[in-house]
């Protein structure tokens, strides 16, 4: 598992903030993460993620009316 990235925030207490890193850590956890990038990834953990916000600027609302 990453290490650099977490940081734990102020309002979240140490004692959830440890539960937290130790669901993370687990082999389960990590099975399900990697199967979850490889379906974002068309089935390859080495491909980047396409893109799923491609309206631009334009609002959710109008996006919505359009559609």
């Amino acid at each position: 598992m990453k290490t650099g990235r977490c940081q734990r925030n102020s309002s979240i207490t140490q004692e959830v903030w440890d539960s937290w890193m130790t669901m993370w850590s687990s082999e389960e956890f990590q099975k399900k993460s990697n199967q979850s990038k490889k379906n974002r990834r068309q089935g390859e953990l080495e491909k980047t993620a396409p893109s799923t916000h491609t309206s631009g600027a334009i609002s959710h609302a109008k996006v919505a009316c359009q559609i």
